[in-house]
């Protein structure tokens, strides 16, 4: 419109709004770039150049050729699991190698079937297990082995490895134990007559006897399992491919279930895939157990925390509905004893209280002169005395369970309930004290003129209307009059110094008279 300016319309403007678009897309690209960048770091088998599988000769496992070619089982599981996941690999052929080493060091970044060992764990890692292995005792049948005690004292031969040592030491401890420099080396010793048995994977050993070599040709074999001698397998990595590692074991458990692994077996091994089915079964069946396991300890758990919580919440109700009860007992006492009612009402009335709200105690209260507890008290109950200022014992709080049978609320009751009654008894016990002080002389100790005017008005507050009434409200008039003026005359109190004195009299005579 004329007359109207805008900064936009400007070329410093314009020159402005290109920038900062400019500048709001290089940030969205950066943004993009960083999340494609993250989402490639975290997958450690997507790296520049193949991940290196040491392998050896290990049957049924795996197989390494004259030409340095990779085969077996464990070659064809990996390698399929690698293509499904698209993980690069590359095999290192490692025969004779110590594969715990080349992990260690970072010569190579996988191995395909590595024991599970604490040891080993704690250098490098190994994936959940996907193979499991039985050790057995290979002996000449002429001096066969059926027991493992068969070969205490004896020399036994088993493979220099970390695994088979821990577990020929952990089952065979009693025997002379020989390493060899491979399960081939260990058979051929038994073979020749060097050792009385051979401590040897199972499936090693099958692979052996579809192949002897010449030593162990013609000789009759033994095979012992040895039981619950048994070691999981895994896939061995470097910390820094321990995903990957993953990755493929994760892949390998898949291809249980669409049958590609036990076709391999089939192939490559002498014993069926059942088997081996069988172990991912189990696998699967422990870990449900596991997780069955934890939800029901965090049920059991949140069923505990209810419950307690439930307990404490009945706890703290009873024990509000018991102060409640105690304080309206309390207060009905107190406000008894102010109103000025007997000792004998008002322990009543707490005896019955205390029996209604707590029956199971069997409570109970004597006093008097010289109180003596109930029998029952004094066979198997507890008993308070109650004590005055003299010392002497005027009442007995009793209840039918020992003391040290009762639980903490109720000795927390009975020592309020005691010193209620302590209370009661001393309050009753300092009123007649005053009381009789006050109608009789502090020196003498004979009644004053306070017990004879207490008796007069007594006379003055019987049944009106009756003969006895009229002629004892007419005798009261005349002797208050008469000593009234006794007490004039004998200038006992000068009336001078009483100029009352008219207001008593006409307040004790006039009142009989009129009446009459």
């Amino acid at each position: 419109m004329p007359g109207t300016y805008s900064r936009a319309s400007t070329p410093d403007g314009r020159r402005r709004q290109v920038a900062a678009k400019s500048a709001r897309t290089r940030c969205f690209v950066v943004v993009i770039a960083a999340g494609i960048f993250a989402s490639c770091a975290t997958k450690p088998q997507n790296v520049a150049r193949p991940l290196r599988v040491g392998v050896d000769t290990s049957p049924p496992y795996s197989y390494v050729d004259s030409g340095g070619h990779a085969t077996g089982l464990a070659v064809d599981l990996i390698t399929e699991a690698a293509r499904r996941r698209n993980i690069r690999i590359v095999w290192v052929p490692m025969d004779g190698a110590d594969f715990d080493a080349a992990l260690s060091t970072g010569a190579v970044d996988l191995w395909p079937v590595v024991g599970i060992t604490d040891d080993r764990l704690a250098r490098y890692h190994i994936t959940a297990p996907w193979f499991q292995n039985l050790f057995c005792l290979v002996s000449r049948q002429n001096s066969a082995v059926s027991r493992e005690i068969e070969t205490e004292g004896e020399i036994v031969t088993h493979a220099a490895r970390p695994l088979a040592t821990a577990m020929a030491h952990r089952f065979l401890a009693s025997s002379r134990l020989v390493p060899a420099a491979s399960n081939a080396e260990a058979l051929e010793k038994m073979c020749r007559g060097e050792a009385r048995a051979s401590f040897i994977e199972a499936r090693t050993l099958e692979a052996f006897l579809l192949n002897r070599s010449n030593r162990c040709r013609n000789i009759a074999l033994n095979v012992h399992y040895v039981g619950n001698a048994r070691s999981l397998a895994g896939i061995g990595a470097g910390k820094v491919y321990a995903a990957a590692a993953d990755e493929l074991h994760t892949e390998i458990m898949r291809m249980v279930s669409d049958g590609t692994f036990s076709s391999s077996v089939e192939q490559w091994a002498s014993f069926s895939a059942d088997e081996m089915r069988s172990l991912f079964v189990l696998e699967k069946a422990r870990e449900r157990d596991r997780v069955l396991l934890w939800d029901f300890i965090m049920a059991g758990s949140v069923f505990l925390v209810m419950g307690s919580a439930l307990v404490f919440v009945w706890r703290a109700r009873r024990s509000a509905e018991r102060a409640r009860c105690l304080e309206a007992i309390r207060s009905d006492v107190l406000r008894r004893l102010a109103r000025g009612d007997s000792t004998e009402q008002i322990l009543g009335l707490l005896t019955v209280s205390i029996q209604i709200s707590y029956p199971e105690l069997g409570f109970c209260i004597t006093h008097g002169p010289n109180p003596e507890p109930p029998p029952s008290a004094n066979a198997t109950g507890a008993v308070w005395p109650i004590s005055g200022s003299g010392k002497q014992t005027l009442a007995h709080v009793s209840v039918r369970r020992r003391a040290d049978k009762l639980r903490k609320h109720e000795l927390n009751l009975m020592d309020r309930v005691t010193k209620l009654t302590a209370i009661v008894i001393e309050h009753k016990t300092l009123h007649k004290e005053l009381e009789y002080e006050a109608t009789h002389d502090w020196l003498t100790g004979m009644a004053n003129r306070r017990v004879f005017m207490d008796k007069l008005t007594a006379l003055d507050q019987r049944q009106p209307g009756s003969s006895t009434s009229n002629k004892s409200t007419t005798v009261t008039g005349i002797i208050r009059a008469i000593f009234i003026c006794v007490r004039l005359r004998g200038g006992s109190e000068p009336v001078s110094r009483n100029p009352t004195w008219w207001r008593e009299w006409a307040g004790m005579s006039l009142p009989s008279l009129r009446s009459h």
